[in-house]
C-alpha cells in the first residue's frame, strides 16, 4: 500500500473528507428506499414512519455490534475500507432490487403488506444488511481518530462533517440526481461516493501510536487531556454520571426527530408540498444539526470540566429557542405573502429566499439540539478507553430516543394536542431535563431559569389555520396526515385542505361537478355493459356517485388515501349522490396503487383522479408501471379514464399514449382533460347508452349536468389531428426510474417547491 497522507494529515484534513461522503452516501440510499418503499408498503404516513424507523434501527444495530468490535481491530483502516466497499455493492445491490421489483413483492406479500403493525419489520428485514455496515461506519471512523492521535474533542468535529455529508447528500439527491439520472444511476452515485472513501483509505498510514489503555484508571483520559490542553486543572472535574450522559443521547434523539416531525408540518405551510420543499427542509434541518455539532467541539473544549451545568444551559437556551422559532414560524405564515411580495426578483431567486427563510426560522431551535448528541458522547469517561464500543452505545440509545420521538409525536401528539402543543410537549420535556442538570449540579437556583423558559409555552399559538374572513370552518382534524379542514366560503362552496394544500376544486361549482361525474359517466359511456368500477381518489365521493347511480353496476369499489376525507362525506352531500350509503359502493382507506397491486379484482372501469400529480406519492399513479398494473385488473373492453392536468399534462399524456392503444380525450376544467384510455377499440354504442341512460335515476343526474344526448359529450372529444399535435408536443414518458412529473421544475417560482393544480 502507497502512504500518501500522514496521521496529521489524516485527522484533520482526510477523515472530515471520508465523513463527509460517507453522511452524504447514507442520505443518498435512505431518500431512494423510501420512495421504493412508498410502493412496497403504500405512500401512506405508517409506512414512511415504518421505513424511517427500520433505517434508524439499521444504523443503530450497525453501530453498537460493529461499535464493540472497533477497538480491538489491529488492520483498522483496511477493515473500514472493506466495510465501505461492503455497503457500496450491498447497499445499491439490494436498493436497485427493491426498487425494480417493488410491484412484484407487494404481490408477493400479499396481504401481509397491508398491515401497519407489519410494515416496520418488513422494511428493516430488507434494509437491515446494507443498514447494519452503514451503523458500523462513525464508531470505526471515531476509533481510527483515535489510534492516529486525534482527541475526544474531535468526535464533534467528525460528526458535524457527517452530518453535513447527510444535508449535503439530501440535497444532491433530491433536487439534482434523481431528475437528471433516475434512480437506478442516483444508486450508482451512492455506490461510487462508498467506492472513493473505501479508496482513501487505501492511502493511510498503517503505523499507529500505541493502543489505548484499558485499565479502569485510565477512564476518562480523553476529557482530562482536553482539559488540561485548556490550562484547567483535571482535580477540578465533575464528571457526570453515565447513566445521565446515556439519558442525554436518548432525549436528544427524542427531541430532535420530534422537532424534525413537528417543523416538516410547519414546513408545508410557509415551504410547500412538493418533493423540493420537503428535501430543503430536511437540508437545512441537517446542515443546522451540523453546526450544533460543530459547535458541540467548542464546547466541550472550553467546559468539559462542568458538564451538568453545560448540560443545562443548553437544554435551557433549547427551550427557548423552540418556543420562539415556533411563534415565528406561526407569524411568518399568516405574513408570509405580505413580506415576499416587497423581495426583488421573486420568481428568479425564489428558491433563495425560501431556503434563507427556512434557514433563519430553524436556526434558533436545530442548532442548541444539535449539540446534544455529540458532547454526551465526548462527556462519556469510557471514550478514553473503548471509543468505538462506547459509540455504539451512545448510538443505539440515541435512534430509540429518535423513534419515540418521531412515532409519538407523528402518530400521539399530533392528534391529541395539535401541531403547537406538540411544540409544548418539547418544550416541558427538554426544560424538565434541563432542571435535572441543575440539581445535580446543585445549583438549584438556575433551575428558576429553566422554569422561566418553560413558562414561555403560553405565548404559543392555538393551531395553524389560514381561514380568511367570510369563510367558516365545518370541520377541522389534526392528525398523522395533516391538518384537514373543512371550510365554507360565503358563495356557499365549499373547500377541503390538508395542511396547506388544496385537495379538490371547490365542491358546489358546476365545473367540479362536471368533471367529477363525467370521470365515471364516461367509462359507462363507452363500456354500457360494465358490472365492476374502481375509482382511485375518491375525494368529495363524487365519481364513485355518478357511477353509484347504474343499477347495471353490481359494485364500485372507492379508494381514498385520507381518513378525514371520508370521515366528512355528509359534509359534501348532495354533490357526492350520497356514495357512502350506497350498499353497492365500498369505501377503502388505502394508497391506490398499492390496493390494486394486492388484489386480484377485474375491474369493467378504473377511474383515477388525484389531487396533484406533482406530489410525492401520487406522482407514482401516472407512471408506465402503475398503467401496467392497472391494465392486468381490466376486463375484457374495460376502460381507464384518468383525469390529466396541470403544467406537465404532455408528459401524462405522452405517458398514457405509451401504455394504452386507444386514448379519447374530453376538456376538463381549464387545464386539463378527462382521457379515456383502453387496451380495445374506444367505440361507443349508442342504442346501448340510451338504453342505459333512460333510467330515471340516471336520466335525472345527466340532466342536472345539462347532458340530454351524451352523443353530443362524446363529439366533444379531441379530433384526431388535434389528439396527434398535442401527443407530438413531448416524448418523455413518466416512469418509476424517472419520475419525471414529481420532479419537473415546471413553471418557475412557487411552482418549484408549491403546487397546488
Amino acid at each position: 500500500m502507497i502512504q500518501l497522507f500522514s496521521a496529521r494529515i489524516a485527522t484533520r484534513t482526510i477523515f472530515p473528507l471520508i465523513c463527509l461522503l460517507s453522511g452524504g452516501a447514507a442520505l443518498f440510499y435512505e431518500a431512494l428506499w423510501t420512495r421504493a418503499f412508498a410502493i412496497i408498503l403504500g405512500s401512506t404516513t405508517q409506512a414512511a414512519s415504518a421505513t424511517f424507523a427500520a433505517f434508524l434501527t439499521g444504523l443503530a444495530l450497525g453501530a453498537w455490534i460493529l461499535g464493540a468490535y472497533a477497538d480491538r481491530i489491529r488492520g483498522l483502516v483496511m477493515a473500514y475500507a472493506a466495510l465501505e466497499a461492503a455497503i457500496a455493492v450491498v447497499a445499491s445491490g439490494i436498493g436497485l432490487l427493491i426498487h425494480r421489483y417493488s410491484d412484484t413483492l407487494v404481490v408477493a406479500l400479499g396481504e401481509v403488506s397491508a398491515y401497519p403493525v407489519f410494515a416496520f419489520p418488513l422494511a428493516l428485514a430488507l434494509i437491515l444488511i446494507p443498514t447494519f455496515l452503514m451503523g458500523g461506519t462513525l464508531p470505526l471512523i471515531l476509533a481510527l481518530t483515535k489510534r492516529f492521535g486525534g482527541d475526544t474533542g474531535e468526535i464533534g468535529r467528525l460528526y458535524a462533517y457527517n452530518t453535513l455529508g447527510a444535508a449535503v447528500g439530501t440535497l444532491a439527491c433530491g433536487f439534482f440526481a434523481i431528475r437528471l439520472f433516475g434512480i437506478t444511476n442516483s444508486y450508482f452515485i451512492a455506490a461510487a461516493l462508498n467506492l472513493i472513501v473505501a479508496t482513501l483509505c487505501i492511502f493511510l498510514p498503517r503505523e499507529f501510536r500505541a493502543e489505548p489503555a484499558t485499565a479502569d484508571a485510565q477512564a476518562g483520559a480523553g476529557i482530562q487531556a482536553v482539559v488540561m490542553e485548556h490550562g484547567n486543572s483535571p482535580e477540578k472535574m465533575k464528571p457526570a454520571p453515565e447513566w445521565l450522559l446515556l439519558m442525554v443521547a436518548l432525549s436528544s434523539g427524542l427531541l430532535v426527530l420530534g422537532i424534525e416531525i413537528i417543523w416538516i408540518r410547519m414546513g408545508e405551510f410557509f415551504l410547500g408540498n412538493r418533493v423540493y420543499a420537503l428535501t430543503t427542509l430536511l437540508f437545512s434541518v441537517l446542515a443546522l444539526l451540523s453546526a450544533g455539532s460543530w459547535l458541540s467541539g467548542h464546547l466541550f473544549k472550553r467546559y468539559a470540566r462542568v458538564p451538568l451545568l453545560l448540560l443545562g444551559w443548553i437544554l435551557t437556551v433549547a427551550v427557548v429557542s423552540t418556543v420562539l422559532s415556533a411563534v415565528a414560524v406561526g407569524w411568518w405564515i399568516h405574513n408570509q405573502d405580505t413580506f415576499e411580495a416587497y423581495f426583488p426578483l421573486l420568481n428568479t431567486f425564489f428558491i433563495a429566499y425560501r431556503f434563507a427563510e427556512t434557514f433563519l426560522l430553524l436556526a434558533l431551535v436545530l442548532i442548541p439540539f444539535g449539540t446534544l448528541f455529540p458532547l454526551s458522547l465526548s462527556l462519556s469517561r469510557n471514550i478514553g478507553v473503548r471509543i468505538g464500543g462506547t459509540t455504539g452505545i451512545y448510538y443505539i440509545v440515541n435512534t430509540v430516543g429518535a423513534v419515540i420521538g418521531s412515532l409519538g409525536i407523528g402518530f400521539y401528539a399530533f392528534a391529541t394536542v395539535g401541531v403547537f402543543g406538540a411544540v409544548a410537549v418539547i418544550a416541558v420535556l427538554t426544560g424538565i431535563l434541563a432542571i435535572l442538570m441543575f440539581v445535580l449540579a446543585n445549583a438549584k437556583w438556575l433551575s428558576g431559569f429553566s422554569v422561566a423558559a418553560i413558562a414561555l409555552i403560553l405565548f404559543l399559538p392555538d393551531g395553524l389555520s389560514l381561514v380568511k374572513p367570510g369563510e367558516i370552518v365545518l370541520m377541522k382534524s389534526e392528525d398523522e396526515y395533516g391538518i384537514f379542514q373543512v371550510i365554507g366560503l360565503p358563495d356557499r362552496t365549499k373547500k377541503v385542505f390538508n395542511n396547506k394544500t388544496e385537495l379538490v376544486d371547490h365542491l358546489g361549482n358546476f365545473a367540479t361537478s362536471y368533471v367529477q361525474q363525467m370521470q365515471g359517466h364516461l367509462g359507462m359511456f363507452f363500456h354500457p355493459q360494465a358490472h365492476h368500477a374502481l375509482v382511485l381518489g375518491s375525494g368529495y365521493g363524487i365519481t364513485a356517485g355518478a357511477l353509484g347511480i347504474y343499477p347495471s353496476l353490481e359494485s364500485v369499489d372507492a379508494v381514498e388515501i385520507l381518513p378525514n376525507m371520508v370521515k366528512a362525506a355528509d359534509l359534501f352531500q348532495p354533490f357526492n349522490l350520497n356514495y357512502h350509503n350506497n350498499p353497492r359502493v365500498h369505501v377503502f382507506v388505502d394508497d391506490g396503487r398499492h390496493f390494486l397491486a394486492l388484489r386480484s379484482n377485474k375491474y369493467d372501469i378504473i377511474s383515477i383522479n388525484l389531487a396533484d400529480p406533482h406530489l410525492p406519492g401520487g406522482s407514482s399513479l401516472f407512471h408506465t408501471e402503475f398503467y401496467d398494473i392497472v391494465k392486468q385488473h381490466l376486463g375484457k373492453g374495460g376502460v381507464v379514464i384518468q383525469h390529466a392536468f396541470g403544467s406537465d399534462v404532455g408528459i401524462i399524456l405522452s405517458t398514457l399514449a405509451h401504455s394504452f392503444k386507444y386514448l379519447r380525450l374530453f376538456p376538463s376544467y381549464s387545464n386539463g382533460y378527462n382521457v379515456v384510455a383502453s387496451e380495445w377499440p374506444l367505440e361507443f354504442d349508442e342504442d346501448a347508452v340510451k338504453r342505459l341512460t333512460s333510467q330515471p335515476a340516471v336520466h335525472g343526474v345527466l340532466t342536472d349536468l345539462g347532458i340530454h344526448h351524451p352523443e353530443r359529450v362524446i363529439q366533444k372529444a379531441l379530433r384526431p389531428d388535434d389528439l396527434s399535435t398535442l401527443l407530438r408536443s413531448t416524448d418523455e414518458i413518466a416512469t418509476d426510474d424517472r419520475p419525471r412529473i414529481e420532479f419537473s421544475w415546471g413553471r418557475r417560482g412557487t411552482n418549484i417547491l408549491f403546487s397546488n393544480e
